[in-house]
């Protein structure tokens, strides 16, 4: 919003400008008239060369590729890592991890959740 704001004023500022120059020049006063030109140019920065503008369209993102190999980042591959990470799961998981039955429990929900609560009862 500001940039429009100030676009805006840009605008006007030029505007008012070129209107100060058409009156001197149609009065002819000269004087005014160079005055009017010299703050057009000074406001306009027509003394400086162009800022260089970034062509945004031309710039292509780099590709990344998905790899599974370290040695793209500089880390030193280990050799049958596969073999190594299937034994450590082997020896700390198998412990651990067993299979475990369920049993559907018993109740009314309807009772449960839809039962009027007592205050004096919490």
């Amino acid at each position: 919003m500001t940039e429009t704001s100030k676009a805006f004023h840009r605008f006007k500022f030029n505007s008012m400008v070129l209107n100060a120059y058409d009156l001197a020049e149609k009065n002819e006063d000269t004087r005014n008239m160079v005055a009017a030109a010299d703050k057009y140019a000074k406001y306009n920065q027509l003394d400086k060369e162009d800022a260089y503008k970034i062509p945004w369209d031309e710039i292509v993102p780099q590709r990344f590729e998905p790899t599974s190999d370290p040695t793209v980042i500089g880390i030193k591959a280990v050799v049958n890592i596969k073999e190594k990470i299937e034994a450590m799961k082997n020896k700390y998981i198998q412990d651990i991890a067993e299979d475990i039955e369920y049993e559907d429990v018993d109740f009314d929900e309807d009772a449960l959740f839809n039962a009027p609560m007592n205050i004096d009862q919490v």
